[in-house]
Parts: C-alpha cells; structure tokens; sequence
C-alpha cells in the first residue's frame, strides 16, 4: 500500500504514480483490443455462418428443382414422343400388339408414371398402367369416369398439350399429377394421349434429397398442402377425393 501513500497530496487529492496510471491505460487498450478481436472473430463466424446455411439451402433449392423438372420432363416426353409418332402416321393407335408395345415401353422406362394412356374420339382408351410391380395393358372406355373425361375435353379444347390439376385415380389410392397432348392429322382429331404421375414416387425423389443434404427437403401445392415430402413416400392415410393432399 506504500504506493497510495506516495500517491496521496498535502491538499488529501489522490494522485497516482505515473507507472500506475500507464499500466491502467495500457490494461485499457489490450482489454479493448481483445474485445474489438472478440466481437470481429463472432461476427465473421456468424457471417460464414449464415452464408454456410444459404449456400447449402440453395443448392438443395436447386437439385430439388432440377430433380422436379426431370420427373416431369421425363413423363412429359414419353407422352410427345408417342403423340408425334401417331401425327406423323408412323404407327396407328388403337388396341394392336404394336401400339399396345409401345405404352408399355414408355411405362418401364419411366417409373414415376402410373398410366399412360390414349383416348379416341368415341372415349375408348388403350393403356398400359402400373399396378404395384405389375405393368400391363388396359383397355376400356371413359364411361361415367367424369374426372378423366373432364380432362380429355379440356385438353381438346385448348388444343395445345396441357398439364392438368391434381386428379384423384381411386384404384392407384393417390392423386396423380397428369399431362395431356392433343392429336391432330391434316385437321382431325385423332385423340388424346395422357400420362398419369405418382406424387408418392415424388415423394421418394425428395426423401433421396434429404438424405444427400441432411436437410427437411418438401413440395408444396399451392400454400398449405404439401406434394412431396420423405415421410409421405411410405403413403399416408386419410386422403380421399375431397382431401387429395396432407395440410403443413
């Protein structure tokens, strides 16, 4: 304590030596300077963070965009590739051994279709359709199925190929996401040529997504029903023709 006593005035003001005084100031500064190092290293760390998390959100965005567009790409393709095969005469639809070869090749080369289809002008449909592990061919008419036919005469209509809203297909238990393409030679309509796709095999892309990026990867449709997401690759129970897809 000899140093408070050197350090103390006749008028009892409180002066401090020199050496205390630079050793206080220079205490101030390495404290602010460790602080100043402190506050930049968690800044930067919560910066690299945070850009860490985007980099990683975008790319799964990313893949899951692309991983979407080749599901459909792929389904939507077998659908004009047949569509333009019948427009250019070079096969004749109907319920033959060729053109019935031909649907089931499309349906084993793409396995997120259930039914790929074509419907004549009187509503008769020759298909190939994937019930379980089982491909094989259908042929039947539209009959009361209101839904499918809803859809054939709106793709008439439009008379350009059309992507349709969720329909529900009863014998698959799911709703089914569905493209049309019109059929049309030297100015008559020959027919429509359809293609049925899985929402639970989407479900499935997606689940593959979240084991790569270990992150939640999900669809939507529209704002508060949910298309694809890994837990509804195993089904889900509930849904009917009213209720086609799970809220979030």
């Amino acid at each position: 304590m000899s140093w408070l006593k050197r350090g103390r005035r006749r008028d009892g003001a409180w002066e401090a030596p020199m050496s205390v005084a630079l050793g206080l100031g220079l205490g101030f500064f390495v404290l602010t300077a460790v602080g100043s190092v402190l506050a930049v290293g968690l800044i930067s760390g919560f910066q690299n963070t945070v850009s860490l998390l985007r980099q990683k959100a975008e790319l799964l965005v990313t893949s899951e965009v692309n991983q979407t567009l080749q599901y459909f790409n792929s389904a939507q393709n077998q659908v004009d590739f047949i569509s333009e095969q019948i427009q250019r005469d070079e096969i004749e639809p109907g319920p033959s051994d060729e053109f019935t070869s031909l649907l089931l090749g499309s349906l084993a080369a793409t396995p997120q279709i259930i039914r790929i289809q074509f419907v004549a002008p009187n509503g008769r449909l020759v298909a190939a359709e994937r019930q379980e592990d089982e491909v094989r061919p259908l042929f039947q008419s539209l009959g009361d199925d209101t839904e499918m036919r809803r859809r054939v005469e709106a793709a008439r209509d439009s008379d350009k190929p059309l992507w349709g809203e969720l329909l529900w297909r009863e014998e698959y238990r799911q709703a089914t996401l569905n493209y049309h393409r019109v059929i049309t030679r030297d100015g008559k309509f020959l027919g429509v040529v359809s293609v049925m796709i899985s929402v639970k095999i989407l479900s499935e892309v997606i689940s593959d997504l979240e084991t790569e990026f270990g992150a939640n990867a999900f669809i939507l449709y529209g704002h508060d029903q949910v298309l694809a997401h890994p837990l509804l690759a195993f089904g889900y129970s509930g849904l009917t023709s009213l209720a086609l897809l799970p809220k979030q």
